[in-house]
């Protein structure tokens, strides 16, 4: 959400003065103070003020906005059937690798009021991931998904408008991160945020795995990562690539995660080869790619760097 015009000015002087009153702010802005107390109400909602005694939540390097689950595995081989659970999904594994490389991360997601959730919780925290955002529903279970031979068959998840009000709740904290990996269950919903448009606006990061049409609210991002299966039509890939960077994506990169990354830029193309111990799924490791990558771009490094750094962590080469 955005601040209004008067929470925005209550934040600039509790900065400079955060000891002020509430009494001190009523006859600051000739205002009650009871109107006072429910604009500190309303900035705690939003997550800038995180608690009493004025707490701010400063600008942090990286926030993560996407799903965890619990997923069932179920394969039946020759009639020797194995059922494997484990808690994954974007948000979990995206912030896990930041973390772990070194970059101070925010997590975003919503998590059920149930045990599964809280053994999430405890997991992340346990792994220095903030989940001072992460958003606890009463109404809905942590999701859960099925999969039988890799495919999916049963999906236990909370309604598409739930997770979009409890997300866009915490826009404020999407606005004032520096760099933003967002899930492609929510690209679509965050694509539309005036945010994206502004100069002072995260670098705002996806990834996407190319079986179709690409939809076309993915040029709005800055920083956009593309699975493939092969190269095959590279030309027909290579037109598309550049058409998606002039119509607004600053870096887009593609791979099959076998042969090779292409880079696209308004510098034109540049291609990557790819070691034969470094290669990866491109449809199911692409977030840990775009996560090395995002981590790679944050610490200064150069984009042939940056790739090498992506791949390692997509391999599982980690470096």
């Amino acid at each position: 959400m955005k601040l209004t015009s008067r929470e925005q000015e209550i934040v600039e002087v509790l900065t400079q003065d955060p000891l002020a009153s509430q009494e001190d702010l009523a006859a600051r802005f000739g205002i009650s103070r009871s109107s006072v107390a429910v604009h500190i109400s309303n900035l705690m909602k939003k997550g800038v003020i995180l608690g009493k005694g004025y707490v701010f939540n400063k600008k942090v390097s990286a926030v993560v906005a996407g799903e965890i689950l619990l997923r069932i595995n179920i394969s039946n081989n020759n009639n020797d059937c194995r059922i494997d659970t484990e808690i994954s999904g974007f948000a979990l594994e995206a912030s896990q690798a930041l973390v772990k490389l070194g970059l101070a991360t925010k997590l975003l997601t919503v998590l059920g009021a149930d045990e599964l959730g809280a053994q999430i919780l405890n997991r992340l925290k346990n792994q220095e991931v903030d989940v001072s955002n992460v958003i606890r529903s009463e109404q809905y279970r942590t999701a859960r998904k099925v999969y039988v031979d890799n495919i999916l068959r049963y999906s236990e998840t909370m309604a598409d408008e739930k997770i979009s009000r409890d997300i866009e709740s915490r826009e404020w904290l999407m606005q004032n991160c520096e760099w933003l990996l967002i899930d492609g269950q929510f690209q679509k919903m965050l694509a539309n945020k005036s945010f994206f448009r502004d100069e002072n606006s995260p670098v705002t990061c996806t990834c996407n795995y190319w079986d179709g049409d690409l939809p076309e609210y993915l040029q709005q991002y800055h920083l956009l990562v593309l699975g493939v299966t092969n190269f095959q039509k590279l030309e027909q890939r290579q037109q598309i690539g550049l058409e998606m960077v002039q119509a607004g994506v600053e870096n887009l990169l593609m791979t099959d995660g076998n042969s090779m990354i292409l880079w696209f830029s308004k510098n034109g193309i540049q291609d990557f080869t790819l070691p034969p111990n470094q290669s990866f799924d491109s449809k199911n490791e692409l977030h840990l790619f775009l996560a090395g990558l995002v981590y790679g771009l944050a610490a200064g490094y150069p984009m042939r760097q940056a790739i090498r750094i992506a791949t390692a962590q997509a391999s599982k080469n980690e470096p």
